[in-house]
């Protein structure tokens, strides 16, 4: 996987989970497609203690990205949330699909413990 490639799935999981920790449903259906329900989402997220936030720091958010196998078009990634600013062990999955530079599409998973 390209460094341009990976730059361009985290500014998107970036913005997926930042959709997500606003509760903006509307503007993420229009951002990526959802394999599950919102209801499952909400569910996941309120099992945890404390606040919902974004990490502040690109370079912590980066940390936690797990990326599996890509075959030159398609990849699974994993990318944890926050909770009080601090890391949890919560994540949402992601199926991206590249043609060369461009994302043709992301579509969000599942959000779970991993």
């Amino acid at each position: 996987m390209h460094g341009y490639q990976i730059r361009t799935l985290i500014e998107k999981m970036y913005l997926i989970q930042r959709l997500i920790v606003e509760q903006n449903w509307d503007e993420l259906k229009k951002t990526c497609k959802i394999a599950c329900e919102v209801e499952e989402i909400l569910y996941e997220i309120n099992q945890y203690p404390g606040k919902i936030t974004c990490c502040e720091n690109i370079n912590d958010f980066f940390d936690t990205l797990v990326l599996g196998d890509f075959d030159g078009f398609n990849i699974y990634a994993t990318i944890d949330f926050w909770y009080d600013n601090e890391q949890s062990d919560l994540s949402m999955e992601c199926y991206a699909e590249f043609y060369g530079r461009l994302l043709k599409s992301i579509t969000l998973n599942k959000v779970h413990v991993f």
